[in-house]
């Protein structure tokens, strides 16, 4: 039913909740699951990180700065889906990773819709209620396949 998962890690909580939810879709026919984190570039505070690390980046402008720490951000996230794609192959599924910067919710969108995803698997980080926060809820609206939504475990 589900051939193709998009499955949108949230890095930061480290909980991959939505894990054992796409594992046992295997045995429905779930053949691929691409795993996808997209930082937000509006949110990466990247003037901190220089003042932080001044010393290091000492003579470089700030774009060459910015370059570098969004390549090593990039390249911390791409360990870590690794080592969930790990889980995933081992479970028989194919796997692709994307690891990108940009609007989260924009971004997902386009990558589900350029992918042809069946499925898409989204975390849930509100501790109280069934509220949803502004990113899930933009990807609601525009989204075009079927959403599971996850709740990260307490």
């Amino acid at each position: 039913m589900f051939k193709k998962i998009l499955y949108a890690v949230d890095i930061e909580c480290g909980c991959y909740a939505a894990l054992p939810y796409i594992m046992k879709l295997k045995a429905s026919g779930t053949e691929e699951v691409i795993l996808v984190h997209i930082y937000d570039e509006r949110k990466i505070d990247f003037y901190w990180e220089i003042k932080y690390e001044y010393e290091q980046y000492r003579g470089k402008t700030v774009e060459e700065v910015r370059a570098e720490i969004v390549k090593g951000m990039l390249k911390v996230t791409y360990k870590k889906l690794k080592e969930v794609e790990s889980k995933l192959r081992t479970t028989g599924f194919d796997t692709k990773i994307i690891v990108d910067t940009g609007t989260p919710c924009k971004k997902i969108v386009e990558i589900a819709k350029k992918e042809n995803v069946s499925l898409l698997f989204l975390e849930h980080k509100k501790k109280r209620g069934i509220n949803v926060g502004r990113t899930t809820m933009t990807v609601l609206d525009n989204i075009e396949c079927p959403v599971f939504i996850v709740k990260e475990k307490t």
